[in-house]
């Protein structure tokens, strides 16, 4: 399942990882009520799961209510369209933050690297830019720690990667503490990445860490490693997973490539999970994957 920004901000959050001040809405009248509370100084953000939304037009600042409630009004209903969506999503939910002066824009992510298959940190200096582009042009400001599978992360090695990666003094306590933060929200969420691009630095006299952007990609689906609650934060399907609800029953349905076999795994979530497998070919491997899928998922034949 991934998550849209203002998910993504409240799931952090429950982890004490600092956030803006904002709230989600459907309506101009909303959006207004939410900026007006915020004094008026807010960025309005499209909530699209996809990039490029600034480009595209889906990100405003301003500094009064009545335009933030103008700007939803144009958003809501729109089809954006950016570089890596062509196609475009309809915008049904705007979210309304506080803003923040930023005096440094730092990066910082933790994703699942497939070829080491381990968790890794990335950190940067340049924040606020495309990582790809940083990768491309600067490769040498992004440092790479790797979180070991058995003992996780040492505070010395979070310290010496957060030096590594040039963070000033004023802001590497903290950067310390959000990755620690950060890596535990990653693995208690079975997430595949958790992306803050950037980590705002405040000007002289409060000098806080603060996420302003937070995407977190691909989080467990229920019986797999996912709470009821994320259930409930909704969405559409995403990728190759189907979920529906019949009363108290939740159905999940997981469609799998295979080559040219086509596999398909049900299953009914009650007190314990039964599993009913359908499988649309006459290769042999086709059935074993099915078994060996049902017996890893706690189920039965």
């Amino acid at each position: 399942m991934k998550l849209h920004e203002y998910q993504s901000k409240d799931l952090l959050a429950k982890y004490g990882v600092p956030v803006p001040e904002g709230e989600v809405t459907t309506t101009p009248e909303g959006a207004r009520a939410i900026a007006e509370r915020l004094g008026g100084n807010v960025v309005v953000k499209a909530q699209v799961l996809m990039g490029g939304r600034g480009k595209a037009g889906g990100v405003k600042l301003f500094t009064n209510a009545d335009d933030a409630a103008a700007f939803a009004k144009e958003l809501l209903g729109k089809r954006l369209i950016s570089i890596q969506n062509p196609d475009g999503m309809i915008v049904q939910k705007i979210l309304v933050v506080k803003t923040i002066d930023i005096a440094q824009e730092y990066y910082l992510s933790v994703l699942l690297d497939r070829n080491l298959q381990k968790n890794i940190v990335m950190i940067s200096k340049e924040g606020g830019m495309e990582i790809e582009h940083v990768a491309e042009t600067n490769p040498d400001a992004i440092v790479r720690l790797t979180v070991d599978p058995a003992w996780g992360l040492a505070d010395f090695e979070i310290r010496d990667a957060v030096k590594r990666a040039n963070i000033p003094k004023e802001a590497a306590g903290q950067m310390v503490q959000m990755i620690k933060k950060l890596v535990r929200a990653f693995i208690e969420e079975d997430a595949d990445m958790i992306e803050i691009n950037p980590v705002a630095l405040t000007p002289e006299g409060k000098r806080d860490l603060r996420v302003t952007l937070a995407k977190l990609h691909s989080v467990a689906e229920d019986e797999l490693g996912l709470s009821p609650d994320r259930v409930r934060m909704g969405g559409p399907p995403v990728d190759n997973v189907a979920i529906s609800t019949e009363g108290e029953k939740t159905l999940i349905r997981l469609f799998i490539p295979a080559g040219i076999v086509g596999l398909s795994l049900a299953f009914w979530c009650l007190r314990s999970v039964r599993l009913t497998t359908m499988v649309f070919s006459a290769a042999l491997y086709a059935g074993a994957i099915s078994l060996a899928l049902v017996y890893y998922s706690g189920g039965s034949m």
